[in-house]
């Protein structure tokens, strides 16, 4: 296989920066029935135990590079212009400080003055936020203490780890992708809790590859350079993370997000919910082979109307056996849904790409503005919250190399301003967008209480972080 050059590569990446943005062809929203499976509560109980009596070894793939720095955009905004700023939040958050798991680590002397009014509002969200003291802004997401548990602090990190151990009796491994110069610290907050918990975790970390990095480029095309007339490069984005995910070994691996975490006393049911899609994933491996064994028309029908693997209307074009077992040799997911109740992100939908229907979760941003697409985005009943179950496989056991199923028009185009210059560069197919556009994908909706992202630090006075 061979790669373009450094100039063919900067070539292609401003064809498709100064070209439209690709465009996504809504033709329905998944829903019940038509996408997205209606499954019984026996037939959860009985996914469930497929997954217990299989005792399977599994991976969890959990990104977690992602700087805090979002959590507190309000704060920062206060403290650059006050007097322009909605203070409703501000309020919330500084009456609420005791309240929040990091509250342990503030100095007593800090705290003190603060209630005393000794210490200023601005010093003392200051103190909080950079690196004079918790320095919160600058900290990974999966490193700042979300929740406190028996007396202990505990980051989502350590939260992943201990949530996973309760997936009984199979080899777990956990994988956290993270940037480089915070390595020593994941590293040490992971010894802490084996050392503490007196538990041995196996797990590992990985980067993002810096060759994956995109070019930056003026609005005219031309590229974007340093001081030192180097390309400023920037991050392709979280579809770059595929080639981390082949490096898993393990048959099942599962996806969520680093902020989706509840607190401990809160995650029995993220934890079935694992369990209940790794059943359904094995299910529906067996039923895959049972027909890639026996490629019928039949047989294929009956799989979809159980699964809903594809669209009805394109039944047809499988009508032999080489093209069902084509069909069904594909990486296979698991994708769990929730109820939308107006969250920003992505959800699921048929999408028609080159005369063919998939599934697939489509970002909001990639939606056109017109109003047959609008229409259709509103109608959409579930939300992605990437909780997801996923088998890269084949039948007799070999990796699928991943890239083979990646569509590469399913990129983004993203605008930022570096020191007051206007630039714009190419992120990657997305992980679960783009990047597993030709997987075997099955839709199935989990309970709301699965879902409760930490957002902006404020999310972590909901309920699904309180100890009770």
């Amino acid at each position: 296989m061979s790669f373009p050059t450094r100039d063919e590569e900067i070539n292609i990446q401003r064809s498709k920066f100064l070209a439209p943005s690709p465009s996504m062809q809504l033709v329905a929203p998944c829903s019940y029935g038509n996408g997205i499976l209606a499954v019984s509560d026996d037939e959860r109980e009985y996914y469930r135990s497929v997954f217990l009596e299989n005792q399977c070894a599994v991976s969890f793939f959990i990104p977690a590079s992602g700087a805090g720095s979002r959590m507190f955009d309000f704060l920062h905004e206060y403290l650059k212009d006050p007097e322009s700023q909605n203070l409703t939040n501000v309020e919330r958050f500084l009456r609420n400080v005791k309240q929040f798991a990091f509250s342990e680590k503030i100095a007593p002397e800090i705290l003190q003055s603060f209630q005393n009014g000794t210490l200023k509002i601005n010093e003392f969200l200051r103190y909080l936020l950079f690196k004079e003291g918790l320095n919160l802004s600058s900290s990974p997401k999966g490193l700042i203490p979300f929740h406190t548990s028996n007396t202990m602090l505990l980051n989502p990190v350590q939260e992943y780890l201990l949530q996973g151990e309760k997936l009984r009796g199979r080899e777990k491994h956990f994988h956290f992708t993270v940037q480089q110069e915070y390595l020593k610290h994941f590293e040490e907050s992971i010894a802490f809790l084996e050392n503490v918990m007196n538990l041995k975790f196996s797990y590992s970390f990985s980067f993002q590859d810096p060759n994956s990095d995109s070019y930056s480029f003026r609005s005219d095309g031309s590229l974007f350079t340093d001081e030192s007339g180097n390309p400023l490069m920037r991050p392709s984005g979280h579809g770059a993370l595929l080639e981390n995910v082949s490096l898993l070994k393990n048959g099942i691996i599962f996806i969520k997000n680093i902020d989706n975490i509840q607190h401990l006393n809160k995650s029995l049911d993220s934890v079935e919910a694992l369990e209940f899609l790794g059943g359904l994933l094995l299910e529906i491996k067996q039923m895959t082979l049972e027909v890639f064994n026996n490629p019928t028309e039949r047989a294929l029908k009956m799989l979809n109307e159980r699964y809903q693997l594809i669209f009805p209307d394109q039944l047809s074009f499988f009508s032999t056996e080489d093209g069902i077992r084509k069909l069904l040799q594909r990486p296979l997911r698991v994708c769990g849904m929730v109820e939308n109740e107006g969250q920003p992100g992505g959800g699921p939908f048929w999408l028609k790409s080159k005369g063919v229907i998939s599934k697939q979760i489509v970002e909001k941003a990639q939606i056109a503005s017109n109003e047959e697409q609008m229409d259709i985005m509103m109608r959409s009943t579930h939300f992605n919250p990437v909780f997801m179950a996923l088998d890269p496989t084949d039948f007799n056991g070999k990796r699928y190399d991943l890239q083979e199923f990646v569509d590469q028009e399913m990129y983004f185009k993203v605008n930022k301003s570096v020191n007051g210059n206007s630039i714009g560069y190419i992120e990657k197919p997305g992980l679960w967008n783009g990047s597993m556009a030709h997987w075997n994908t099955v839709f199935v909706e989990l309970p709301s209480s699965v879902f409760s992202p930490v957002k902006s630090i404020l999310d972590l006075l909901d309920k699904a972080h309180l100890a009770d």
